[in-house]
This record gives structure tokens, C-alpha cells and sequence, in this order.
């Protein structure tokens, strides 16, 4: 059954923000899917300068409720590339080959500092540290597969 944020246009899940260095966040994955990105001012759907479509990888996950009002879900929007390579870098130390296989498990990233030697390719310019592209850390544990309860189905004739 739908929960009343789903019916009306709400998830009910927190965003996971990453503001300080060293801001770690770790929950159990129930949800892992590819969208479009959308335009951080407009709103709209986001695209690269080619105009192709700009994806990025969205994970929810199940914490522990903060309050009242917490429904225990969390989303992490994956759009940056130092972000993708650290967790898809997790997912591979930990085995992972198919899509199935990360729900259930557990996932945590860090924001571990910022690079301040990266170039601007546009004006060959370093950053200041607060422009600097973040750094990011990730470590994945499989969560245990499922146990199939073969006593479920009535219709087991003995």
C-alpha cells in the first residue's frame, strides 16, 4: 500500500548532504535506480552540452528514524564523477556484478577532503578551496540474500 507522501508527490526521504569534510553517511540499500538529472536552479530535466540527457545514480536507503516525523528513508543523488568512481570502486572490492545484488547491503561514504591541485579545463585556473571538486571515500557490505519461505504459497500440496 502507498504511503500518503508517495500519493502526493512526496518520497519521504531525507537527502543525504555531505557539508563538512569527513561527513560520513552509512544506511542499508533498498533501492538503486538510473534518472535524469535535473538543472540544480531551473529545475528542469539537467543535459550535457550535446544536449544528451545527464544520468545519475540514485540510492535509497533505510536508517534509523531521527524523530517523529523521520520515515527512516534517505536518497543519495549520485552525479558527480569522483562520487560514481568511489562508490562503483566499493562495489567492486566487495564482489558485486548485477544491480540485485546491492539491495540489502550496506553502503557508506565519506567526504574526505577537496582537490585543490585539479585544473579548471576551461581556464586553466586551480580552484579556491571551496570550489575545489570534493573527494569521496566508500566502502560496501553485502547484506545476507534472502531466505525464499517455501511454507508461503497454500497451494504446496502436502
Amino acid at each position: 500500500m502507498a504511503g500518503l507522501d508517495e500519493l502526493f508527490g512526496g518520497s519521504g526521504a531525507r537527502t543525504v548532504k555531505f557539508e563538512d569534510e569527513g561527513d560520513t553517511f552509512t544506511g542499508t540499500v533498498v533501492d538503486v535506480k538510473v534518472e535524469q538529472a535535473k538543472d540544480f536552479d531551473s529545475g528542469e530535466p539537467a543535459t550535457w552540452p550535446d544536449g544528451k540527457p545527464r544520468m545519475q545514480q540514485v540510492f535509497t536507503f533505510e536508517v534509523e528514524p531521527e524523530d517523529d516525523e523521520d520515515t527512516g528513508k534517505r536518497r543519495l543523488y549520485v552525479d558527480k564523477p569522483r562520487m560514481r568512481k568511489a562508490i562503483l570502486e566499493a562495489l567492486k572490492d566487495a564482489g558485486v556484478k548485477d544491480k540485485a545484488e546491492i539491495i540489502g547491503g550496506k553502503l557508506s561514504v565519506k567526504f574526505t577532503g577537496r582537490d585543490l591541485e585539479w585544473e579548471n579545463p576551461r581556464t586553466k585556473r586551480k580552484p579556491s578551496k571551496n570550489n575545489a571538486p570534493k573527494l569521496w571515500a566508500a566502502k560496501f557490505e553485502r547484506g545476507k540474500a534472502p531466505v525464499e519461505d517455501v511454507f508461503a504459497d497454500d497451494s504446496i500440496p502436502f
